[in-house]
């Protein structure tokens, strides 16, 4: 897939903005965008089409976060089979996070956690490593991921992980965040003990010998001949104990000195992991990534009433967007637009994707005069009154609202001032 990979210096040529969809290729965008957006209003606005008030929202939602998996796309690609293969593996890859927090359900909940982890591992992993360090480094990357993702999950802003508590009230050990906290443990204590015992065996002395000599020359022949019996027994019982005590002070100093060695390679291997920026920006990229798109998810499912209540509300736009609920409604489908452009913009920073900020900014320009486009669309559409189209009827251009109307004038002001130059160049030229 022929993305800008991260700190390539490329070459665009007849762009403005650092993008070869600009040209032919952004018009056919432009107008697919513009259809869809056509599209997704007369599916909310139609009572024909969609009668199901819950069905209206729902599809609304899903299509406003695939719309910002095409604006990530266009913002990371060069050209259009690229374009539609990222925004593709991107709606694959999000496809778990957006089913698990509109639908709730258990096994969307473990494919994201399933995810999350394999990109998390294969993030960190790197050739330049051996395969034991890049094993311990994935270990750690994935206890740090799953217990930030379920522990966020908690919360009562986006409390996705009721499976992962549910299994939890069963038996405390059955949590999924201890469970890989005791495999991350088990792996980094095993490590530890095999580079004690990789350094060798200790020496350790012995104890001192502590049986008496046999014999003195100060003694008679008499007195050795009395006593010999009774040296021999007390240093055959001093030999026995000294060599049980020589045992026990081996294995005891073996113990220490391998618990020893142990506890300051458990130390160092883990002060070794958690000192490496790159473990780190793996572990950063995935988790900001995954909050950020549940974020817009979040958003999403939180403003999609609001927009549904502006598109299909008869008031003329002198009011609506001064009244409480159109201003509430307005403010919210604003924070949803640039709420995605702060997501797209984080996301193509922390991976290092080059020349995105002029890009991500053009795309947002092409969906807010998509959006404009659209409207009039429905306009006309609506004067076909078997399509039953709701927010578009005889009112005209007064039910599009301020938002559609601020879009006319600018991209009237727009038109207006690429004409005039155009005019300029022309006679110039002569």
């Amino acid at each position: 897939m022929a993305t800008k990979s991260p700190k390539k210096e490329r070459e665009v040529r007849g762009t403005l903005y650092g993008n070869t969809l600009e040209g032919p290729q952004g018009i056919f965008v432009f107008a697919l965008l513009s259809l869809c957006l056509s599209c997704c209003a007369l599916v909310v606005c139609s009572d024909l089409l969609t009668k199901s008030g819950p069905l209206r929202l729902f599809l609304l939602q899903l299509f406003v976060i695939v719309l910002c998996l095409g604006w990530f796309a266009f913002t990371i690609c060069d050209d259009i089979k690229s374009f539609f293969l990222a925004w593709l593996g991107a709606c694959g890859l999000c496809a778990s996070s957006v089913v698990m927090l509109l639908t709730q359900q258990a096994i969307a909940f473990w494919i994201t956690l399933s995810v999350l982890a394999a990109a998390a591992v294969v993030e960190v992993f790197s050739d330049d490593d051996d395969l034991e360090e890049n094993f311990f480094n994935s270990i750690y990357v994935l206890w740090v991921v799953v217990g930030v993702t379920i522990t966020l999950g908690n919360t009562e802003l986006f409390d996705y992980s009721k499976p992962a508590m549910a299994i939890r009230e069963i038996h405390l050990f059955l949590d999924v965040r201890y469970a890989t906290t005791a495999v991350f443990l088990l792996c980094m204590l095993i490590k530890a003990v095999v580079e004690a015992f990789r350094d060798g065996a200790p020496d350790i002395p012995p104890i001192p010998d502590p049986t008496m000599s046999e014999s003195s020359p100060e003694e008679s022949s008499m007195l050795r001949a009395v006593f010999r019996p009774f040296v021999i027994l007390i240093n055959s019982i001093l030999k026995v104990l000294h060599l049980f005590a020589n045992v026990v002070w081996t294995l005891i100093a073996l113990f220490v000195t391998y618990l020893v060695r142990t506890g300051v390679n458990l130390a160092n291997n883990f002060f070794e992991i958690i000192s490496q920026r790159r473990v780190w920006r793996s572990i950063i990229r995935v988790v900001v990534t995954f909050v950020l798109t549940i974020g817009l998810v979040r958003i999403a499912i939180l403003a999609s009433p609001q927009v549904s209540f502006y598109l299909t509300n008869l008031t003329s736009y002198t009011t609506i967007s001064f009244h409480t609920a159109g201003a509430i409604a307005l403010t919210w489908t604003a924070g949803l637009y640039f709420f995605a452009m702060f997501a797209i913009l984080v996301v193509c920073k922390i991976w290092s994707f080059d020349d995105f900020f002029n890009p991500t900014l053009f795309g947002g320009s092409m969906i807010l005069i998509g959006l404009w486009l659209a409207g009039l669309v429905m306009y006309g559409l609506a004067q076909i009154t078997q399509l039953g189209i709701v927010g578009f009827g005889w009112h005209g251009l007064l039910s599009l609202g301020v938002f559609t109307l601020t879009n006319s004038c600018v991209v009237g002001v727009v038109l207006t001032i690429q004409l005039i130059r155009r005019l300029i160049n022309v006679d110039s030229s002569e």
